[in-house]
């Protein structure tokens, strides 16, 4: 999956045009979450559900941009992520404002 670029707003002037989000639920593999139980007691990272967190967080990126681009907005200002983890899955948002350049 090809992450999503953030770049700096250039110094224009732009029309606010409204908030836009992205989100995502993964379900979670039943063994991996056994096996992610396991390894909070015994300390250290859990790499399963850091790398589907990562996922999550950028296809919720794709999502938001996708439903930016609907409105024929040039960008996303004010850039917002949020994501938690739950006992049969993980879910990540993205959020921002859609702006046009004048």
């Amino acid at each position: 999956m090809k992450p999503v670029s953030i770049k700096p707003i250039p110094a224009q002037a732009f029309e606010t045009l409204e908030a836009v989000k992205g989100t995502v639920v993964y379900g979670k593999d039943p063994g991996r979450d056994f096996m992610a139980g396991m390894k909070a007691r015994a300390g250290g990272e859990i790499t399963g559900n850091t790398g589907m967190l990562n996922g999550a967080r950028q296809m919720a990126a794709k999502r938001r941009a996708g439903a930016a681009k609907e409105l024929g907005a040039g960008a996303v200002a004010g850039l917002r992520h949020a994501s938690s983890v739950m006992p049969r899955a993980a879910e990540a948002i993205a959020c921002g404002t859609a702006v046009r350049f004048c």
